[in-house]
């Protein structure tokens, strides 16, 4: 590009860049209008689009016609022109040329390329943070090695071929050797003497000491028998015949008995006096249970139908403890929407699906285009009115314009922190950013080239609760988000009547700022313990700004701003104490014309 020339604009989104009102001439039979694209690689040339309807058509420039073709139907169209200025000048004009006459439809000159805001839409639950710089890589062709800690010196090596030994502890003299050929020996104690010998033959015999007599035999044949203690007298025998019976104690009396043919039975307790009962046919009604002033400290201790006694606090206001207490309904505002009808717990995981279809005729020439979004995110619940989370979100999104001629194909991801603080029982807030990725592929007419987008996302938002009846709830939001979003360079190739064409566009930066204002209007339905009906509507008001960060970018839509309402119409169900499930279906461009969006969500969350 010449010095001067101001950096041109990529396609970053070219869907929605060529959606501005169509130029009408007052007497032409046709419409349409021209868009700058680029110049090729090497200034050579430059090339723009016209979106045009049905009919015949030439582009002119400096007063010489560059092109000329005719369609069908509606759609878009690619013109190379050999006219390149070096500023805002090459001033290029569409003409219809029907019936024989030319009527000049729009006229634009070299003043940058399209712009268009993107696909992504920040989901409307938490969005996501940038991730730090993992290091500085080193130059090409180098790997770095791990560091590791210095090695203290072992020791001076000995000269090349000497080994050291292993130093060794002195050993002391065991002793003197004595002289060669004389060995020594062992000195022994010496043997005391054992004693003289008898003459040899003669043993001597142990001497013994003498036997103690035994006693004086019996005569021969005599057996003396042993003495034996003389018995004492057992008892005298009763006569014969006669057998004594064992004394017994005498039984004292029992009782008198009855006459004959009469049972006494075994006496009780008297019974004390119930109740009175109520003539028969007739249901006595339950007195109402009796309530305490506030703030009147109690403590009793009543049994329950035969079962353990219960201690009831006077701060339940009930004095009834064998009723089981009803699930009252609490007007404070769920502290995140995945907590909203699920009992206490420390974890929450959720799960988001949305899917957006838009046809839009405000151009004059009708576009669709259909995106979906997938988040995951699940948060710890820090204290009764702060939680701190994570989320991830996946998206998918194409746009078609002109017949098909101009086609967009997106997908990319974000991931981020969020946290919700409760300020008070009835309001909280909830906060979330995210960084992503998002590649764009692009399609106008017969030029395709492929675009990485950053992405950077914050939103805040204030949610209330409070009740319109014991089973009625209003619900105000007001919420505000903001996206910047950095498109780095890319090239738009392929060929026009032939030739082999490149197109180079410049990076390029956005940003939006979007404000949401909406109140939902719920009912309670209980069915059984643990099993709540809340079906809701929700009536709100949007509006959105969007516009370059860049001071050179030129784009045909800038300081883009735009009012829009939406209904959401839906129900919550609670499955269990842990499992909550949410369906809505919303229409989301109210006063805006030609313009037709829907969205379906499905929300899921499960407690833990």
């Amino acid at each position: 590009m010449p010095h001067g020339h101001p950096p041109q604009r990529k396609i970053a989104l070219l869907i929605a860049a060529l959606a501005p009102a169509a130029a009408m001439a007052g007497n032409c039979d046709s419409n349409g209008q021209i868009f700058y694209v680029g110049n090729t690689v090497g200034q050579g040339r430059s090339v723009w689009l016209s979106a045009t309807s049905a009919g015949e058509f030439s582009v002119e420039a400096q007063g010489t016609e560059r092109d000329r073709w005719s369609r069908s139907n509606a759609g878009a169209h690619l013109t190379l022109s050999d006219v390149v200025s070096p500023g805002n000048g090459g001033t290029h004009k569409l003409y219809g040329t029907d019936g024989n006459k030319s009527c000049q439809l729009d006229s634009q000159n070299q003043k940058g390329g399209l712009t268009v805001p993107p696909n992504w839409r920040p989901p409307a639950r938490p969005p996501v943070a940038p991730t730090p710089p993992i290091a500085v890589l080193p130059p090409e062709g180098i790997k770095p090695t791990l560091p590791t800690r210095p090695t203290p010196p072992i020791g001076v090596l000995p000269p090349e071929g000497v080994t050291p030994g292993l130093p060794v502890r002195p050993t002391p003299p065991i002793a003197v050797l004595p002289p060669d050929g004389i060995t020594p020996s062992v000195p022994v104690r010496p043997t005391p003497p054992i004693g003289v010998l008898p003459p040899e033959g003669v043993t001597p015999s142990r001497p013994s000491r003498p036997a103690p007599p035994i006693g004086v035999l019996p005569p021969e044949g005599v057996t003396p028998s042993l003495p034996v203690r003389p018995a004492p007298p057992i008892a005298v025998l009763p006569p014969d015949g006669v057998t004594p019976t064992l004394p017994s104690r005498p039984a004292p009396p029992l009782g008198v008995l009855p006459p004959d043919g009469i049972t006494p039975s075994v006496p009780v307790r008297p019974t004390p006096p119930i109740a009175v009962l109520p003539p028969e046919g007739l249901q006595p009604e339950r007195p109402p249970a009796q309530h305490l002033d506030q703030g009147m400290p109690l403590v009793m201790t009543l049994p329950c139908h035969g079962q353990a006694s219960t201690q009831i606090d006077a701060s339940a206001q009930r004095l009834d403890p064998c009723s089981a207490p009803e699930q009252q309904t609490s007007t404070q505002v769920p502290l995140t929407p995945g907590r909203d009808l699920l009992e206490d717990s420390l974890w929450n995981s959720w799960a988001d699906a949305r899917a957006l279809r838009t046809k839009d005729q405000r151009s004059g020439f009708e576009s669709s285009s259909r995106s979906g979004t997938l988040t995951f995110g699940v948060d710890r619940q820090v204290h009764s009115g702060l939680a701190i989370g994570i989320m991830a979100s996946a998206l998918d999104a194409e746009s078609r314009r002109y017949s098909g001629s101009v086609t967009q194909e997106s997908s990319g991801f974000s991931v981020g922190p969020y946290l919700s603080q409760r300020i008070s029982e009835h309001w909280s807030l909830f906060g979330s950013m995210g960084l992503g990725y998002q590649r764009d592929d692009h399609q106008v007419v017969s030029l395709s080239g492929e675009a990485n987008v950053r992405l950077f996302s914050a939103s805040l938002n204030a949610q209330g609760q409070h009740a319109l009846s014991e089973e009625s709830f209003l619900r105000p939001r007001i919420g505000l988000s903001y996206q910047h979003t950095k498109t780095d360079s890319f090239m738009l190739a392929g060929q026009i009547l032939g030739q082999s064409v490149s197109v180079g566009l410049d990076a390029q930066q956005s940003e939006s700022w979007s404000a949401e204002s909406s109140f939902e209007i719920n009912r309670e339905i209980r069915r059984g313990k643990d099993q709540l009906y809340v079906p809701f509507a929700e009536f709100g008001a949007r509006y959105t700004k969007q516009w370059p960060s860049s001071a050179s970018s030129n784009v045909l839509q800038s300081d883009y701003a735009e009012w829009l309402g939406f209904i959401r119409l839906g129900g919550r169900v609670s499955l269990g104490a842990r499992t909550q499930i949410e369906l809505n279906a919303s229409y989301q461009s109210i006063g805006v014309s030609k313009l037709d969006s829907w969205e379906a969500g499905l929300f899921l969350s499960h407690a833990f």
